[in-house]
């Protein structure tokens, strides 16, 4: 029964009219779910849907001169898409010619987000690196970006302690409002995963990332309270920046599952699991 509900929904994607291009808004992240059900049902039929909707997501952005760069919605959860595809051998097509234009236009929309603080996965600067990480496996002459926003992100940390760093993260970008988010989609653990997956990277200053990233970690880590009286390890946000301290709920934007897999792939790129 789950089966049938999945390919029921999967069918209906192929035909749907939104006219969204997004990863998590629109037919991008179509695309990749018909790609990936193609490839375990071995069905053609759904990986020839989903690259339909490739071909219609740049479609829209030749008709369009102006587009969000941000993971969610823009270029940058677009351009990672192409290239998680491309690794999974469902796309044979030059990423680097295809993205040249993107690239440039990212490392700017990246220094600008840097500048303003806009840490945010979804909506800043996190979800932008993760677009040059896969781009870098492509282009080399990528490193340069990747390099400047190690800069940048050591230079906007706060010491917390002598082992913890922190950074702020909008949670009201019409008021500017920042508290110390601990969160996947809008906080730390972004961060986390971004130094996790630089530390990996070659001509990276190893050393400069995993002082970061351990000072993160423990950071977030410091945050952990009674799951038995409220419910999960972690809240939403660190306890410095809630009057009173209450648990989150069970979700991968806020909560426990997004913070576990953060601090997993720090173990992992720092071979430290127990």
């Amino acid at each position: 029964m789950v089966l049938i509900k999945i390919n029921d929904i999967i069918k209906s994607v192929c035909y749907c009219n939104n006219s969204k291009i997004g990863l998590l808004s629109g037919k991008m992240g179509y695309a990749l779910l018909q790609l990936y059900f193609g490839f375990c049902k071995q069905d053609n039929s759904y990986k020839e849907c989903g690259i339909r909707n490739i071909e219609n997501v740049f479609n829209v952005i030749n008709a369009n001169s102006l587009y969000s760069p941000s993971f969610v919605e823009g270029f940058a959860g677009i351009g990672w898409g192409i290239e998680h595809s491309i690794s999974q051998q469902w796309l044979n097509i030059d990423s680097n010619m295809l993205l040249e234009d993107v690239d440039l236009l990212l490392a700017q929309f990246l220094n600008l987000e840097m500048q303003k603080g806009n840490h945010d996965f979804l909506y800043g600067a996190s979800g932008i690196v993760l677009y040059f990480i896969a781009r870098c496996k492509k282009n080399v002459a990528l490193t340069h970006v990747l390099t400047k926003y190690i800069t940048q992100i050591s230079n906007t940390s706060e010491k917390h302690s002598k082992t913890c760093m922190k950074w702020k993260f909008a949670i009201d970008y019409q008021q500017q409002n920042k508290v110390y988010n601990i969160s996947l989609s809008h906080g730390m653990s972004s961060i986390v995963v971004i130094l996790s997956k630089l530390y990996k990277l070659k001509g990276m200053d190893q050393k400069t990332i995993k002082n970061l990233l351990q000072g993160c970690v423990n950071y977030i880590l410091e945050q952990e309270i009674d799951k038995n009286k409220y419910g999960s390890f972690f809240p939403n946000f660190a306890i410095e920046s809630m009057e009173h301290i209450y648990g989150s709920r069970l979700a991968w934007c806020y909560g426990d599952l997004g913070i576990a897999m953060a601090l997993w792939q720090a173990g992992c790129a720092l071979q430290n699991v127990t």
